[in-house]
């Protein structure tokens, strides 16, 4: 198992971050002069491709991280949130802050919910750390 953490570490090391590394170094010590130049040789058609797939990158992450979240029970915290975007013009942030609350309060509503039913189940005593 240490071997493949070893593994993992050096391969993020020179798989990504010496490349970048190295990119931004020779851009330092070349001069803002040169990569402006070099940057002036990419044609227009890539450099717009580009902005266009940067102003997409938020809606791809967005979308995968709801495929991996998304479900019956949660769906609807969703539209809220969206909604709420939408029609009060909320920044996100807002809804986060709102949206955690709402994660605490109803958390510690089911909690309450199953304590009461482990004791009238006859389940619980204080000795029980679970609760």
């Amino acid at each position: 198992m240490q071997g493949i953490a070893v593994v993992h570490y050096l391969a993020g090391f020179f798989g990504v971050n010496l490349i970048i590394g190295l990119c931004v170094g020779i851009g330092y010590y070349v001069g803002s002069p040169a990569v402006e130049a070099f940057l002036s040789i990419i044609p227009e058609w890539i450099s717009k491709g580009l902005e266009i797939t940067m102003g997409l990158l938020p809606a791809i992450g967005f979308g995968l991280l709801m495929k991996m979240i998304m479900n019956k029970a949660n769906a609807c915290f969703f539209i809220l949130g969206f909604a709420m975007s939408v029609y009060f013009n909320l920044p996100g942030t807002g809804i986060a802050i709102l949206g955690a609350i709402l994660a605490i309060v109803l958390t510690q509503i089911k909690r309450s919910q199953t304590m009461q039913t482990a004791v009238a189940q006859g389940g619980y005593t204080d000795d029980d750390e679970d609760f």
